[in-house]
């Protein structure tokens, strides 16, 4: 059975920050045979959305006793009134009544 060489296999599974190291220290391997290598961590482009990035975050609702539109991806507490214009497609919520 011919397997491909590692760098080729491990390029398909690039999009992990895990394996993109790997790819990178397999084509440094490949690069300088017999050479002392380091497996460098490298973050790739697909991960750059992802982790602790704070702007990435969505908006968190802030809710008061009048109704407020609900923006599109807005995180909601919960313990809201909730309603939608089905004619507009409109979302607002508030806090509910005591």
């Amino acid at each position: 059975m011919q397997h491909g060489s590692l760098y080729q296999r491990v390029d398909l599974f690039a999009s992990t920050p895990l394996l993109t190291a790997a790819r990178v220290r397999a084509n440094f391997d490949k690069q300088n045979p017999g050479g002392k290598t380091a497996l460098v961590p490298v973050r790739s482009r697909h991960s750059a959305g992802h982790g602790r990035n704070s702007a990435a975050a969505p908006p968190m609702f802030e809710p008061t006793h009048e109704w407020k539109e609900i923006l599109p991806n807005q995180v909601l507490p919960a313990g809201l009134h909730i309603r939608v214009n089905l004619q507009t497609g409109k979302k607002e919520a508030k806090l509910l009544d005591c």
